[in-house]
């Protein structure tokens, strides 16, 4: 009798885990299928911000435009010039019968030049008596040579006469100027009255002609013929 209730208990405890094994099987079946069944979860993602686009405008293209055209004017005059200028009304010609006007090899041979000069000699060198009218201090600054230092370093003849450069530079006014020629003449009477020969080196300066400031008027009268 005791064994056989044993058995019975032993079948009952057996029977109850196989149920409760059963049920947990079916719960987690279950589970498994909602699981299944439920849709994915979407991963949401911020899109990215874009940055909004730079315009970039082009420099505007210029038209290529004409230049004007600028005619040639003569350079400004100097003041100071302008007042002093005398036009005479008879252009005077140069006395051939004063001095003995040498050939251009002549010449070139006698004052040792680099090249037969174009114009009497006076028309390049500057008589001590017209230094005299500026003070030594200022002879020492040779700026005043300007044009004609261009040329020399050019190594090209000047087509401007010396003593029209010095005077337009230190502003010698005409009656000084004149002073300063009678003193010159006195000086070349005295050689030609001590046998010298009057060759070109001995004329002398032109005041009316050389105050024009006229570089054609000048050049024409000193040209070498």
């Amino acid at each position: 009798m005791k064994k056989k209730v044993l058995l019975i208990t032993m079948i009952t405890i057996i029977i109850l885990a196989v149920a409760g094994a059963t049920v947990y099987a079916v719960t987690a079946i279950n589970n498994n299928v909602e699981k299944a069944t439920e849709p994915p979860t979407e991963a949401v993602t911020e899109a990215p911000t874009e940055k909004p686009t730079e315009v970039v405008t082009a420099p505007p293209v210029e038209e290529p435009t004409t230049p004007p055209i600028i005619e040639p004017t003569e350079p400004e005059e100097d003041k100071w010039v302008a007042e002093n200028r005398v036009i005479p009304n008879v252009i005077s010609e140069f006395d051939s019968t004063s001095v003995k006007v040498l050939s251009a090899e002549e010449a070139q041979n006698r004052f040792a030049t680099f090249y037969p000069p174009s114009y009497r000699q006076l028309y390049y060198t500057l008589d001590v008596s017209v230094m005299r009218l500026v003070s030594p201090e200022l002879l020492i600054d040779e700026s005043w040579l300007g044009e004609i230092q261009q040329d020399l370093d050019a190594g090209i003849e000047q087509d401007v006469m010396t003593v029209v450069v010095f005077i337009k530079y230190y502003k010698i006014p005409k009656e000084d100027f004149e002073r300063a020629v009678e003193e010159q003449r006195k000086g070349v009477e005295g050689l030609r009255d001590r046998g010298y020969e009057m060759t070109e080196e001995y004329e002398v300066y032109n005041t009316d002609i050389i105050y024009t400031f006229d570089n054609e008027i000048i050049n024409e009268y000193y040209r070498r013929k």
